[in-house]
């Protein structure tokens, strides 16, 4: 009986063990699935929302000083970075605020941008499963 309990278990165990290699394959897969979705879904919802406005460029400049003012005044940063600090603040208080058709300009770049990256994956995808595909054929 304990000879029995003792080839089971190896069988069991040994299984478990060798079962585990394709874990992280799949993972990756998945997570790289993901990303891409996760990716198609932000472009879909910039397209969806169209380029910001010239107020709401404002209320960022705005809230980013707010936010450097607040870093400069904390007091945790001295020497090199406060001064990195202050030259990024007058840095982005002198800039001017960009008009409605820079502003469009820019979000159509950007999304033309995004949506070049996505395809050129979606290629790579492709092309790696060709690859996979043509390689099981030989076999």
């Amino acid at each position: 009986m304990r000879n029995i309990f003792l080839i089971v278990s190896v069988f069991f165990y040994t299984g478990l063990f060798f079962a585990d290699h394709h874990g992280e394959k799949m993972k990756q897969k998945v997570g790289m699935e993901n990303r891409a979705m996760m990716a198609r879904l932000k472009l879909d919802l910039a397209e969806l929302k169209g380029p910001p406005s010239v107020a709401e460029f404002a209320e960022k400049k705005v809230e980013r000083l707010s936010n450097l003012d607040l870093l400069i005044a904390s007091g945790k940063y001295d020497g090199m970075r406060l001064r990195r600090l202050e030259m990024l603040r007058n840095k982005i208080a002198n800039e001017e605020i960009p008009g409605q058709e820079a502003i469009n300009q820019r979000y159509e770049e950007r999304l033309k941008k995004a949506n070049k990256k996505l395809q050129q994956n979606n290629n790579r995808q492709e092309k790696a499963r060709k690859q996979k595909r043509k390689y099981r054929k030989k076999d």
